[in-house]
């Protein structure tokens, strides 16, 4: 536990880079490479074979006209994610991840004469797309490592799709007339499993509600966990809400805790959660005994299904997990894909913890009380 909660002091202290979940002693391996560009080829960075990419599961060049885009668009293929930005270049700040210098380094490793580093700096359009190729497969390799999944994409049959827009219209036409997903006005955002036997996720935004770089990063933090507890050893059982929606909000946190997205949710968003101190808030409910058990919402399988306490308590349930126990969690996670036995949430956290669900949130309130303040 010692060395699991020198994790959290490290991160609290402006650690640049992210270690690993089971020895947060050590750095985290990150493959990012190798790669695959439309920026890259056209500049003579890289020398590559001419490649017919796949978008939703058509030609690119299909799926571009049918969104309307025609230009400032860029394609990146890395180890487990397809990327299409059309994002415009921007500043990104110390203070927009706690991983900032780690991946303007890692930035550095694609332009080597590139000048950003631990307090920040300017990316273009280009630089900006690979930064966001670096950030997902950080997060990808985190999740890998802490669930102990060495498998393929995690499982799934295809890599996980990110669409980011600078402008709403594409967006728009992706998720409405690609996806077949209602625009909605309060999130613009979709994501959506998309079924077959090459299996993928896929989500999308734009910078239309995320203008800041820090609020987009988090938001596509926020959705990768999403993807990635689902994706899980492939999509064949739903995941439970507690452990989908704490991932989520555990790796939008991990990024920064001034951006706080309760995405697809169907209810209002609780206004004291949105900013803040969690921790502080948290405590406050358990100290006054209004936090509500696991024993009675670990069933809830859909997040939007879920309050908003509920919520945060899911974040802070994953946290202390990752923190205390991240091999019985991993362990856990892989209850959600046991399509022989199916078992509940409560016979899983029975058979991975020995306890009751009500027993292991009463572990969790101890654990608050000693630690949060």
């Amino acid at each position: 536990m010692v060395s699991s909660l020198l994790f959290v002091a490290m991160a609290v202290a402006g650690e640049t880079d992210i270690r690993h979940p089971r020895a947060p002693d050590q750095p985290l391996p990150i493959k990012f490479t190798p790669w695959f560009c439309t920026a890259c080829v056209k500049a003579k960075m890289i020398e590559a074979p001419a490649k017919e990419l796949q978008l939703m599961s058509m030609p690119a060049e299909r799926l571009l006209e049918k969104i309307g885009v025609k230009r400032s668009w860029i394609i990146v293929e890395s180890p487990n994610f397809l990327l299409l930005s059309t994002l415009k270049g921007v500043r990104v700040r110390a203070g927009d991840s706690r991983f900032v210098g780690g991946d303007l380094n890692r930035l550095k490793e694609i332009f080597p004469g590139y000048t950003g580093g631990s307090k920040g700096g300017y990316v273009t359009s280009h630089q900006r797309a690979h930064l966001y190729h670096i950030r997902l497969e950080r997060i990808h390799a985190h999740f890998a490592a802490l669930t102990g999944n060495k498998k393929k994409f995690l499982g799934m049959g295809g890599r996980y799709q990110v669409y980011l827009f600078d402008a709403e219209e594409p967006y728009r036409a992706l998720a409405e007339k690609v996806i077949g997903r209602a625009h909605n006005k309060k999130n613009y955002l979709v994501r959506a499993h998309v079924p077959g036997e090459h299996n993928y996720y896929v989500m999308g935004t734009t910078t239309k509600l995320f203008k800041s770089d820090r609020a987009l990063n988090s938001i596509v933090a926020h959705q990768t966990g999403h993807m990635l507890a689902n994706g899980h050893r492939n999509f064949v059982r739903v995941v439970w809400g507690f452990l989908e929606a704490g991932a989520a909000h555990y790796y939008e946190r991990l990024e920064s805790v001034q951006h706080n997205y309760f995405c697809l949710m169907g209810v209002d968003f609780p206004a004291e959660f949105v900013r803040g101190n969690w921790r502080k808030k948290i405590r406050h409910l358990v100290y006054r005994k209004k936090d509500p058990s696991l024993g009675g919402w670990c069933e809830t399988l859909q997040p939007h299904q879920m309050s908003g306490v509920e919520h945060a308590l899911a974040w802070s349930i994953f946290e202390w997990l990752v923190t205390t126990d991240p091999v019985r969690l991993g362990k856990l996670m892989d209850k959600t894909k046991d399509t022989d036995k199916k078992p509940t949430a409560e016979q899983s956290i029975e058979d991975v913890f020995g306890v009751s669900p009500y027993v292991l949130h009463d572990r969790w309130r101890r654990y608050v009380l000693k630690n949060y303040k």
